[in-house]
């Protein structure tokens, strides 16, 4: 019988098994990590960067280096909708560069699945 809290992620699109297998089937530990990512700010310093519509080389920079961030821990623990949209971002600023308006929408994506997902985490953990 799966728990509660197992129950709201998979509902809500966390692949919960992939990431639980990476942390050795240990549900308090999947906890742990799932609460360092809800108090970590890069997606917050993505968001001032990409709000600041001041994109150059450097900005872009910026903007890979959060969003690849956000990707890595979001695709560590099974986050998939918010590692696909910050992997999008991450893979369209990679080499310096990406267009503004897609940044931007892609962005918006990426913060309403991280909002959704906030919400779950607040009610589970």
């Amino acid at each position: 019988m799966q728990s509660e809290f197992i129950t709201a992620l998979s509902e809500a699109g966390v692949d919960v098994k992939s990431a639980l297998s990476r942390m050795l089937n240990k549900e308090e530990m999947y906890k742990k990590f799932l609460r360092k990512f809800r108090e970590d700010k890069n997606i917050y310093l993505l968001k001032d960067v990409i709000e600041s519509e001041d994109y150059t080389a450097e900005q872009f920079g910026q903007i890979f280096h959060y969003a690849h961030t956000v990707k890595g821990v979001a695709g560590n623990l099974g986050l998939t909708e918010v590692y696909n949209e910050s992997s999008y971002i991450s893979e369209a600023t990679r080499n310096g560069g990406g267009d503004e308006s897609d940044l931007k929408t892609h962005f918006a994506m990426l913060m309403e699945d991280y909002n959704k997902l906030i919400a779950v985490l607040d009610k589970v953990l």
